[in-house]
């Protein structure tokens, strides 16, 4: 790949090992550099080595919450963060929008429409 040929990362965190490697694929399949993780504290120390232009958090984590995890990505980074959940409780979905999130999807999701809402996430940042 050349230098002029920049793919556009997403840094993917969620417990369940299966969505991980479904997500992997997924983003790889649309050509994007995909970075999986487990846990919010591996995917704040990556997102801080190298920032992704977008990260996808699971609500519920092994060791914090998406919000919780969203608000300490907030403190130093504007990057896209779409919150993906099977949860659907407005008091949930509200508290990561507080929490700083872009986007919330609920799981089941729809491949296809998961990746065009991080493209469309990732443009809108560049604006």
């Amino acid at each position: 790949m050349s230098v002029s040929e920049h793919r556009e990362s997403v840094l993917v965190c969620d417990g369940d090992l299966q969505t991980l490697r479904a997500l992997r694929a997924l983003f790889r399949d649309a050509r994007f550099d995909v970075r999986v993780t487990q846990t919010a504290e591996d995917a704040l120390a990556q997102a801080t080595v190298r920032t992704p232009d977008a990260v996808i958090l699971e609500m519920t984590l092994v060791d914090s919450t998406g919000p919780t995890a969203c608000r300490r990505l907030r403190e130093w980074s504007s990057v896209p963060i779409i919150i993906l959940s099977s949860v659907s409780h407005e008091d949930q979905v509200v508290d990561a929008f507080r929490a700083g999130a872009d986007d919330y999807i609920v799981k089941p999701f729809r491949p296809s429409e998961l990746v065009a809402r991080v493209h469309a996430r990732m443009q809108r940042a560049r604006v």
